[in-house]
């Protein structure tokens, strides 16, 4: 819905100039959003706090829009990539991390800070291959296949993402690990470097990654067991970093037949009535009637089947394996149990993952300074002029693009 029109502001759509806006802490600042700059204000933003930043230790986090839908760049970056608007996308994103990471080396402080880069999910399949990247596999500078699946699925190809870390005095330089880590490590890593001690009942899923930081080749993978979940249940679980076992599998399904080659290995269902007010596609399901469920599990072998293609049972397992298939299994099933039994069955309807359920509502949307809601559309006018849209783009001075 954030899509932008010839001007770069996200009014292609009408739902855009409501619920696409940017903020500074709790001011609307640009409303309608001039998505085309969006990534320069984050950014200038960025590059701002880190140069004025005092001598105490620092925490930033940087969240750019790329190269997530819709894909848009500024004008002088369209075209400069051979990858099309999705690598316009990339290369745009390199020169904003390469910005902020110049402002880090200027006040000195390159040798002492800890950096992740990490993208959250695969691609977005369902939006069709120009807009959804790729989940190849090179070896020696070869292609050798494509991670199966993409976002919304616990396939490889939805939950393996790039992540590179950086920390110049502790981590050496061009190591590449094949540990098991996941962004739920980030959080505990990053309070053992601050000197924060972790409260013995906080409950997190993450794990100090401080061995695989300083020894990225030889460490282990930092988790027994980590659950993979679609929606609220637990699909499957990587084992000591090599075993995938799933309870069960994501299905895939074509809801366009005039456009089934928009996407493979996903759910391309265009949805016409859009919640959003704009073209929209459905991710695959996590419902029981989504799922083909592996009674007794599955399991792949990362090591061996990154690509996940030939699924393992107790009568297929490899005698070299060096572990057993009900070890690997049951470890799998009781790190399940565990949870099930810790956590409520029920997600409380106020939680993460249902706050955004149902039909966005327009007057839960802010609007600028000086501006007031509508009482019958909820949308935000000008208080000063009955009916005239309200519109602002008044960006803090370290941000201005």
């Amino acid at each position: 819905m954030c899509e932008p029109d010839a001007t770069g502001v996200s009014r292609k759509f009408p739902s855009g100039p409501t619920f696409c806006f940017l903020f500074a802490n709790d001011t609307v600042v640009q409303q309608p959003l001039h998505i085309e700059n969006v990534t320069a204000a984050l950014t200038s933003h960025a590059v701002g706090f880190v140069s004025n930043a005092d001598a105490r230790p620092w925490y930033y986090l940087l969240s750019f829009l790329h190269v997530h839908t819709p894909l848009f760049t500024m004008r002088q970056n369209r075209g400069r990539s051979a990858g099309g608007a999705f690598g316009d996308n990339v290369e745009e994103m390199d020169d904003a991390v390469g910005a902020v990471m110049a402002a880090v080396e200027r006040r000195g402080a390159r040798n002492s800070t800890l950096v992740f880069l990490t993208s959250d999910n695969g691609p977005y399949q369902e939006e069709g291959w120009a807009h959804a990247g790729r989940t190849n596999v090179y070896r020696n500078g070869t292609l050798v296949g494509r991670l199966r699946g993409g976002k919304g699925q616990v396939f490889e190809g939805g939950i393996r993402v790039p992540g590179i870390v950086s920390w110049p005095t502790v981590i050496r330089g061009g190591a590449v690990s094949a540990a098991l880590v996941s962004t739920f490590d980030i959080f505990p890593t990053v309070l053992r470097v601050a000197g924060v001690a972790m409260p013995p009942s906080y409950v997190i899923d993450g794990v100090d990654m401080a061995a695989v930081l300083a020894d990225p080749e030889g460490a282990p993978s930092q988790h027994d067991v980590l659950l993979h979940y679609c929606g609220f249940t637990p699909l499957a679980a990587t084992v000591r970093g090599r075993w995938k076992v799933f309870w069960g599998e994501q299905k895939w399904y074509t809801d366009d037949p005039a456009n089934y080659t928009i996407c493979t290995q996903c759910c391309n269902g265009i949805v016409p009535a859009s919640r959003l007010f704009a073209p929209a596609t459905d991710l695959c399901g996590c419902e029981e009637k989504d799922i083909v469920a592996r009674a007794p599990p599955i399991v792949y072998d990362l090591r061996e089947d990154v690509f996940e293609a030939n699924a393992l049972t107790e009568a297929t397992w490899p005698a070299a394996a060096g572990v057993g298939y009900v070890d690997v299994v049951g470890a799998a099933n009781a790190t399940r149990a565990a949870m099930e039994a810790a956590v409520h069955p029920t997600p409380d309807p106020q939680g993460a993952g249902t706050c955004t359920a149902g039909f966005p509502a327009a007057a839960r949307q802010p609007c600028c300074p000086g501006c007031e809601k509508t009482v019958v559309s909820k949308t935000c006018v000008a208080s000063a002029v009955e009916g005239a849209a309200c519109e602002c783009d008044a960006l803090p001075a370290a941000v201005v693009v």
